[in-house]
């Protein structure tokens, strides 16, 4: 499985002057560590393995691509529209319970 860094390590890693350096000249700007962390760990579980945190950084370097903004809107896009088919179920369920029982 490898390497497993959790966010307070990574937190004390990205501090070092050494690994400041290396990000800059991948052009990685690290402005947000804390930020930078909830991207490297899109699961949320407080981890991530060196390997993918690794991936990750490359994917990162210069500026964004055009293709990298798409991406970003249809995954967006994608969500809004998750969240709108929940919001009708929720809407539905609310109507339901809000209904008074039926009388005898």
């Amino acid at each position: 499985s490898g390497v497993v860094i959790e966010q307070d390590e990574f937190a004390d890693i990205i501090e070092d002057q050494a690994v400041k350096e290396l990000m800059d000249d991948l052009d990685i700007g690290i402005f947000d560590p804390a930020g930078l962390f909830d991207t490297l760990d899109p699961e949320g579980n407080g981890m991530v393995t060196l390997r993918s945190m690794v991936k990750s950084i490359m994917k990162l370097r210069g500026e964004p691509q055009k293709n990298d903004i798409i991406a970003s809107w249809v995954s967006l896009r994608a969500l809004h529209n998750k969240f709108d088919a929940l919001l009708v179920v929720v809407n539905k369920l609310q109507a339901q319970v809000e209904q008074p029982p039926p009388t005898r």
